[in-house]
């Protein structure tokens, strides 16, 4: 939650507070509660608010990672070997977020996605041993998470024998 202030001086052939700055204010924050404030200032009428707000949600800027900052994001964790089964389960997802009208991140987070990735489930009972992944997400998503899996396995387990009789 965040707090302005914006200032309105009276325009006298409107006969009002010129909105124009408050409509626009509005249309990338959610105003949850308005106090009123006038004033004069030189003889002229003024109007101060004191909006509380907070970024449409849709619209919150994503924070740059700061200089210097070492985290690595948990796709930067994986094997080259892992990262074509990650981008796959990154597709579904991104799929399946617009389907549902969802976040990506609620179907399964980065580091989610990276620990099945990584971990490669084979069953229900695997994915569920992959921390954030529960029940309902296994029952909701497991047949489409596993059998991503199973594809990207078995495209590497063919590479891998192949590459071997060579």
């Amino acid at each position: 939650m965040r707090v302005s202030t914006l200032s309105l001086r009276f325009d006298p052939e409107a006969g009002g507070f010129d909105d124009a700055t408050l409509q626009a204010f509005q249309q990338t924050r959610d105003v949850l509660s308005v106090v009123e404030h006038f004033f004069e200032h030189q003889g002229q009428p003024w109007l101060l608010l004191v909006l509380t707000w907070k970024p449409h949600r849709h619209l919150e800027p994503r924070v740059p990672a700061a200089a210097g900052d070492t985290r690595k994001r948990p796709a930067d964790t994986l094997d080259d070997a892992d990262k074509p089964l990650h981008e796959a389960l990154r597709a579904w997802r991104n799929r399946q977020a617009k389907a549902d009208g969802r976040p990506p991140y609620i179907i399964l987070n980065a580091t989610e996605l990276a620990a099945v990735a990584q971990a490669r489930p084979r069953t229900r009972a695997d994915l569920l041993a992959i921390k954030g992944i529960g029940p309902g997400k296994a029952d909701r998503f497991g047949a489409s998470i596993l059998g991503l899996v199973l594809e990207h396995t078995e495209v590497t387990e063919t590479a891998e024998s192949g590459s071997a009789d060579g």
